[in-house]
């Protein structure tokens, strides 16, 4: 009897371990080992790693942010195209560092011992080389700040411009004396004036158009180029784009650093040639007579397809995404990411 219960067990134990020993063998042979290091690499490295496709590429600051770039980066270099701030700018540069640089020529700071602190530039289509070369070149101890306005807005507020220094040269400079007068004899009119108005023909006004004269052929396609979007994501400065409306506040941040003596200063006041002059447009079609601002209200969302005003637009789209950004952006101050830093 206990002889067959003890073979029993025997038998049952061995055929147990038969079906183990068959079991290892089979996932010893047919699942790949696992790489539990491996595994654990990947994991830790997609928790701390965002794919470049999904990061943003502006980051909005608060004036608390801003205050800090300001305090850490030395350097200053502050730009706007004509109709958004760049006057002020200017001025700001040469009360607040002294500064006096013109056409962004580092020979002429490099000629002089004192080097300021901001230098401030007017940015058009003559200056994008030097504006690229900065991008290229500039430091990670200096900041650039670039003052934008809506193509729509600075487009009309150019327009109104360059009208009134046409019919107000008195006020203005020489050369814009002589524009004024060989722009008359070429195109054969004259401006009329009644003692409170003063009266140009519609075809005049059309003229300045299709020329894209003076300050209307800073188009912010021109500025903002591709190059310039390549150039801030591969190169990598300290950029910021603000609202030109922001101009005063940014002045007074960098005053409290770089002039404290002089803190809050505030020169966003603009030098509109003729500013209050009544220019009325004579229109032939209806024989009517327009105040230039309601005259260029009626056509401004249209010049610029009438007249092929934007010939390098190929990046557009960047400029539109970046102004989504910008003006979403409560202070309305954004700060470029570089995409290709992991």
């Amino acid at each position: 009897m206990h002889s067959s219960v003890a073979s029993a067990t025997f038998l049952a134990g061995f055929v147990a371990s038969f079906l183990v020993l068959s079991s290892m063998y089979m996932l010893s042979n047919f699942i790949i080992p696992l790489d539990t290091t491996s595994l654990v690499s990947t994991v830790i490295k997609t928790s701390v790693t965002t794919p470049i496709n999904d990061r943003k590429q502006y980051k909005c600051l608060t004036l608390t942010d801003m205050k800090d770039l300001v305090a850490r980066l030395p350097q200053v270099f502050l730009f706007a195209t004509t109709k958004a701030g760049g006057t002020s700018f200017k001025s700001f540069a040469k009360t607040c560092a002294q500064s006096n640089v013109k056409n962004l020529d580092p020979k002429q700071i490099m000629e002089e011992y004192h080097v300021p602190s901001i230098i401030s530039e007017h940015i058009g289509p003559g200056m994008t080389e030097r504006f690229l070369n900065l991008l290229h070149q500039a430091s990670t101890s200096s900041l650039i700040i670039h003052s934008h306005r809506l193509e729509i807005s600075r487009l009309k507020s150019a327009i109104i411009f360059v009208i009134r220094k046409l019919v107000d040269p008195e006020s203005s400079l020489p050369e814009i004396m002589a524009w004024s007068s060989e722009f008359q004899r070429r195109y054969k009119f004259k401006v009329k004036y009644d003692g409170t108005n003063y009266f140009i023909p519609e075809g005049a006004l059309l003229v300045i158009l299709k020329e894209k004269t003076q300050e209307i052929r800073f188009l912010d396609t021109e500025v903002l180029t591709c190059d310039v979007f390549d150039s801030l994501q591969n190169q990598s400065p300290q950029f910021i784009f603000m609202n030109y409306q922001q101009s005063n506040r940014i002045q007074s941040l960098l005053s409290e650093k770089h002039c404290p003596g002089q803190a809050n200063i505030e020169t966003n006041k603009g030098q509109v040639s003729g500013r209050g002059l009544n220019v009325i447009v004579k229109v032939p079609s209806d024989h009517s007579q327009r105040y230039i601002s309601d005259w260029v209200d009626m056509k401004i969302n249209i010049l610029q397809w009438a007249y092929n005003m934007k010939q390098n637009n190929e990046c557009q789209g960047k400029i539109r995404i970046m102004e989504k950004e910008l003006f979403s952006c409560p202070s309305e101050l954004i700060q470029v990411n570089n995409l290709n830093i992991i």
